[in-house]
């Protein structure tokens, strides 16, 4: 449907391309990821119905992902500007539902960049927000992050507490997509 050149009705919502390219991502189809995003954008140049209901939190969505896509290829450049301005245009939207998703986007980047202050700085962030917003799910994922920040800083009582922390939030294991990475903590930290 949505690789139609035309609608077969009129278009009233967003399409949303971001959580089909993060599903992409996250099941390892990196080139995919990075099609689909890339034909987004191009959209957006079109303007095309696709992107005719649009937004900012939606346009910082789509670079978040992208920005991701970058990473995971290892285009440290093109994922730094994109990492940076979707944090940036969620806090122009005033978006705080979004904002702590982008910023543990963003604080991936510093990660890989051994930038761990940096990195702990976002995650913190993200971890405020998230507790202050009542948003589980982010609180959830800053915990996760955070213990993989301090384990590679080798700072295992820290990383072991916020693994605890991840851990005892009721029914965050449900989410399957990081079971990898959490076991991977759990076998080190215990």
């Amino acid at each position: 449907m949505l690789c139609q050149s035309s609608p077969a009705a009129e278009v009233n919502f967003p399409t949303i391309s971001s959580y089909y390219c993060k599903f992409l991502l996250d099941t390892g189809d990196i080139a995919g990821a990075l099609e689909r995003s890339l034909k987004t954008f191009a959209w957006r140049t079109q303007k095309s119905w696709q992107v005719a209901v649009d937004t900012v939190s939606i346009l910082a969505s789509d670079m978040l992902v992208l920005g991701l896509t970058f990473l995971a290829k290892g285009d440290k450049a093109n994922a730094k500007l994109h990492l940076n301005n979707q944090v940036e245009l969620f806090k122009s939207a005033d978006e705080w539902l979004y904002l702590p998703t982008g910023l543990i986007g963003r604080a991936k980047l510093h990660e890989a960049e051994r930038n761990f202050g940096d990195a702990v700085h976002d995650l913190e962030t993200a971890l405020q927000i998230s507790q202050r917003t009542g948003a589980k799910f982010g609180e959830w994922e800053s915990y996760l992050g955070l213990a993989g920040i301090h384990l590679e800083k080798n700072e295992i009582d820290k990383a072991r507490m916020y693994l605890n922390k991840a851990r005892g939030l009721e029914k965050m294991r449900s989410f399957r997509f990081r079971d990898a990475e959490i076991e991977s903590l759990e076998r080190v930290l215990g």
